[in-house]
């Protein structure tokens, strides 16, 4: 048998993970999702005749706080994980929510729609 020129197990590992070690210092190497930040996404309908409703969707989820952003009026459920509001009828609608887990952890989406009139 001869002897081989291959580096001993150690220290590949060592050379593996030189280059993370240095991507993380320099800030390159953070999550997709910064540590504090909660997924979050809303999904909107304009029902029509001027009104719209709005859900949030995050993983455990505490706290939600509905801004409307345009064209849009909350009038109900500002507080919970879905909204009704007005919007300015053959319009797009926009508004934004944040959310707050029990930890702190917020993170905040948009949804919009169109304003729509039911043909009677």
């Amino acid at each position: 048998m001869t002897r081989s020129t291959r580096k001993p197990a150690a220290h590949r590992r060592v050379l593996l993970a030189a280059p993370v070690l240095l991507l993380g210092s320099l800030g390159l190497a953070a999550p997709a999702h910064a540590a504090g930040t909660l997924p979050v996404s809303v999904q909107c309908f304009g029902d029509g005749n001027s009104v719209f409703d709005c859900d949030a969707y995050a993983p455990a989820g505490v706290s939600y706080s509905w801004t409307p952003l345009q064209n849009a009026w909350i009038t109900s459920g500002a507080g919970t994980s879905g909204v009704f509001g007005g919007c300015r009828l053959n319009t797009v609608f926009r508004v934004s929510v944040t959310v707050t887990d029990s930890a702190g952890n917020t993170g905040t989406a948009q949804g919009s729609d169109f304003c729509r009139q039911i043909p009677q």
